[in-house]
């Protein structure tokens, strides 16, 4: 659904964040693979979450001269009501730092919105039949994020209080390109950002002086409950951080995902769209 709606931004309503409507991605089966077996057995094992409360904090801050950065995403999701319909969300993204987009997508299931800025746009057409087409189902989409690759081992796993925890040490490259994935997808900035690859992976592999990384999920249910990396790097990365991330990004970053209510009715009302 990202794509759709960036399509969508490229015609008249411009003024729409380019990929709202792809907040679905999150939100569905998890998929992914990796280098890590154990992890891409975990992340692969996981259950479909039908609906739900969806949070994403992502932060790239600290260092000399760091404005700071990163985004907010929050709301609750659901499957579609019908098939072939779009999915039901209540769903807001908020950038932070310079050069950021806030937009937030209310859907009911039949009828869809966009706010920004005060001003309610309908999505209609194309763009609001695409949301429903089923290649487009990856409601959490760990898989299109390569989740399963952001742990490297050993995996430590504990159980404790009906939830199962793995703990990890954080491949940085993974990680800050699925970062850069996901707000590129949700478009928290007025520009892309972009994937780390080559020299400049080396750069912050070498120049990383700590990382860690969590996902717990159910015991009994196999439902994820929330992942989480964060990356500690020496200023001599800030060049390959800015590039990636922006202008505003710290030598500190992290991203805490998390999903309450799980597969509980999620109810949305979609106002009014002024003539």
């Amino acid at each position: 659904m990202f794509r759709d709606l960036r399509a969508l931004a490229r015609r008249r309503t411009a003024a729409l964040p380019a990929s709202i409507a792809g907040f679905g991605l999150l939100l569905a089966a998890c998929g992914g693979g990796g280098p890590n077996p154990t992890l891409a057995k975990a992340v692969n094992g996981l259950h479909t979450i039908h609906s739900g409360v969806l949070q994403v904090e992502a932060l790239y801050v600290g260092g000399p001269g760091a404005g700071g950065g990163g985004f907010n995403l929050y709301g609750s999701f659901a499957e579609p009501v019908k098939a072939g319909g779009p999915p039901v969300a209540d769903l807001s993204v908020s950038g932070i730092g310079g050069g950021s987009n806030s937009s937030t997508l209310v859907s009911d299931g039949t009828r869809v919105v966009v706010e920004r800025g005060g001003v309610v746009y309908p999505v209609t057409g194309k763009a609001l039949r695409q949301m429903g087409d089923p290649t487009n189902a990856d409601l959490v989409g760990l898989g299109a994020l390569g989740v399963a690759s952001w742990g490297v081992p050993p995996i430590k796993t504990t159980r404790a209080n009906g939830a199962v925890r793995l703990t990890a040490a954080a491949d940085p490259v993974a990680a800050i390109n699925g970062i850069v994935a996901l707000a590129n997808e949700v478009s928290v900035t007025t520009s892309r950002l972009h994937t780390v690859s080559g020299d400049s992976a080396s750069v912050l592999r070498k120049n990383l002086t700590s990382g860690s990384f969590s996902l717990r999920y159910g015991v009994s249910d196999h439902l994820l409950q929330f992942f989480w990396v964060e990356l500690v790097f020496r200023p001599a990365a800030l060049p390959v951080l800015r590039a990636s991330l922006g202008p505003n990004a710290g030598t500190d970053v992290s991203m805490a995902v998390s999903v309450t209510q799980v597969n509980q009715p999620q109810h949305v009302t979609v106002p009014t769209v002024p003539t």
